[in-house]
């Protein structure tokens, strides 16, 4: 009897001690992730039966900071729990808070006190999990690594790799490969979808794959596909470390573009040599990113996939292994005559064992920018005293003082040129270069020292025209007044004894942005009956025009300028000459030159 009755005691003392591991407590933690949740979203935990209906055990928490953190302390009993959380979270493609708030949920086998990191991928299972236990008798493990390579499969990604977390331990701050799995997932179905799109893109994988694990909306596989392929994965790693940096924490984003099929042929990132990327810095013409550029260009490539090798081509051909294998940086240059060039690049990278990269392609174009002859402080001619010659460009100046023509090894402008030696003849010439190994046409400037000149002497008005051609013979230099392009320019004429005189522009001719040398030759005729004062030029073979160019000089006839007559008059001491070429029904050319020599 008394061993019957211990017999009793310790069957029920089992049964109680049974019952109390039943009745333990367990805690439960972990973060509700889209983008990270904000503080204050309700999560709901619940209790579930072994046929994972609601048992009428519900509690209530809510995330505790702007990480999505929640916890729940000595509450839930060994059992299926199911997890449900609504808030508003970052997104990380926008960089910014969500207008509206997203539900996600979970399914769970509570045993212990645990981690339950609630995302899209628990919430896309979920369905799936409660299909396999209820109607095809699955375990829960089974049933959720089932449901969680089914899900993955969709995004082309293998679930068969042992590094693989489960989606409820993933975290898209952590920098593992689950993780990158998971944050790209996340990335590709918000994309640009509003918080209610997301909602209901969401619902719809969920139901599609509830029954046979397999997505079969080709509406869904085109967007996501589509999505993929137009992330801006360097703007979503930027939001993201701004997230977390302004919540106190610096994280290292993952890989995660490894896990997206960014060309839209099936692979992902991991599973092929990332697609060659271009990396230059130039200059556009309208600064808009648009026009073509005006230097030259230094063309980096790079592939991500580590010890990839990239072969390219300049020349617009499909590159192969036995195109140019890069190995350093690329120099596109333009044409230093000023056309436009266009200069094609294809590359694709290779890597062992590796599917070959896509080819990519891209176009630079270069015009090189009109270089100006740099601009003198001074016009060309004679002055009573010293000059500090300023030269003006945007670009490098190279100069020469001894007549000869400047080049990239003369002399540098960089301070103000001092012209003081009293008569002496001072000849700079000047030419700029730009960036884009383009350089202006050479600017000359001819300078004279004489202090008793004066250019406000009077004039004197010669009526003979042999005196007048006597006084003209030599070299002058000045400028010239011209009322078509409303500017000032300097000029050197050399009157012949033959009757015939050169003459050359100096300085920089703004409309023009060069120097040109032209030749004229005239005749003299009788002079006006009608006024003494003018003497004529009665045939003109070439004269300057804008408008006009042969061989890099300036060609017209008589009929593109119409000259009437030419006015000369001298200062008192024949070193001042004023010449005006007087047109018809229009302005007059005024010569201010002094004598040279």
């Amino acid at each position: 009897m008394k061993k019957t009755l211990f017999q009793i005691f310790i069957l029920l003392f089992t049964i109680s001690c049974q019952k109390d591991e039943l009745d333990q407590k367990h805690n439960i933690d972990g973060f509700v992730q889209k983008g990270p949740f904000i503080q204050g979203a309700e999560v709901r935990i619940q209790e579930l039966s072994v046929d994972l209906i609601p048992n009428g055990k519900t509690y209530f928490t809510e995330t505790n900071n702007d990480f999505g953190s929640f916890s729940l302390d000595n509450e839930i009993t060994e059992g299926y729990t199911e997890f449900v959380t609504t808030g508003f979270y970052f997104n990380e493609v926008t960089g910014k808070l969500s207008n509206a708030p997203i539900s996600l949920r979970g399914i769970g086998y509570v045993n212990s006190s645990q981690k339950f990191n609630l995302n899209i991928l628990t919430t896309l299972i979920a369905k799936r999990i409660k299909h396999l236990i209820i109607n095809e008798n699955y375990s829960f493990g089974d049933s959720k690594i089932k449901a969680q390579k089914e899900v993955l499969k969709v995004f082309y990604i293998d679930f068969s790799d042992d590094t693989i977390l489960s989606f409820e331990e993933m975290d898209i701050s952590g920098n593992e490969i689950s993780n990158s799995i998971l944050l790209a997932v996340s990335c590709i179905l918000q994309y640009d979808n509003s918080e209610a799109e997301l909602s209901e893109l969401i619902q719809k994988i969920s139901s599609d794959i509830e029954t046979d694990g397999v997505l079969d909306s080709e509406s869904i596989l085109n967007e996501i596909k589509s999505n993929s392929m137009l992330l801006d994965i360097n703007s979503i790693i930027t939001n993201l470390e701004s997230r977390y940096n302004h919540l106190g924490i610096q994280i290292t984003i993952p890989s995660f573009t490894n896990y997206i099929d960014k060309n839209g042929d099936g692979i992902i990132g991991i599973h092929e040599v990332a697609d060659p990327e271009y990396i230059f810095d130039g200059t556009h013409e309208d600064h808009q990113n648009t026009g073509p550029y005006i230097d030259d260009i230094e063309l980096t490539i790079k592939s991500n996939t580590e010890n990839a090798k990239i072969y390219y081509t300049l020349d617009g051909q499909d590159p192969t292994i036995n195109s140019n294998l890069y190995t350093s940086p690329i120099i596109i240059k333009g044409d230093p005559d000023g056309n436009m060039t266009k200069t094609t690049i294809k590359s694709f990278a290779i890597a062992e064992n590796l599917e070959a990269s896509n080819i990519i392609e891209q176009t630079f174009e270069i015009l090189y920018p009109d270089v100006r002859a740099p601009s003198f402080n001074y016009l060309s001619g004679t002055h009573n005293n010293s000059l500090s010659i300023e030269l003006t460009s945007p670009f490098p100046i190279y100069y020469t003082l001894d007549g000869s023509t400047p080049n990239t090894e003369s002399k540098l402008y960089t301070t103000p040129i001092p012209i003081n030696c009293l008569d002496c003849i001072s000849v700079i010439k000047a030419m700029a270069k730009s960036p884009g190994q383009r350089q202006s046409i050479v600017s000359t400037s001819i300078f004279k020292i004489d202090e008793s000149f004066n250019p406000n002497d009077p004039d004197i008005i010669l009526s003979n025209l042999e005196e007048a051609k006597t006084k003209l013979l030599g070299t002058w230099i000045g400028y010239v007044e011209n009322p078509f392009i409303n500017k000032s320019y300097g000029v050197k004429i050399v009157f012949n004894s033959d009757n015939t005189y050169n003459t050359q522009v100096l300085g920089n001719n703004e409309r023009e942005y060069l120097t040109v040398s032209y030749a004229s030759v005239f005749h003299y005729d009788d002079i006006f009956e009608n006024d003494p004062s003018w003497s004529r030029f009665y045939e003109i073979n070439t004269l300057f025009d804008t408008n006009s160019k042969v061989n890099g000089e300036i060609k017209v006839g008589p009929n593109d300028i119409n000259i009437l007559d030419i006015r000369l008059s001298f200062n008192n001491n024949f070193k001042g000459l004023n010449l005006i070429a007087k047109f018809k029904n229009a302005s007059n050319l005024i010569y201010h030159l002094s004598k040279l020599e």
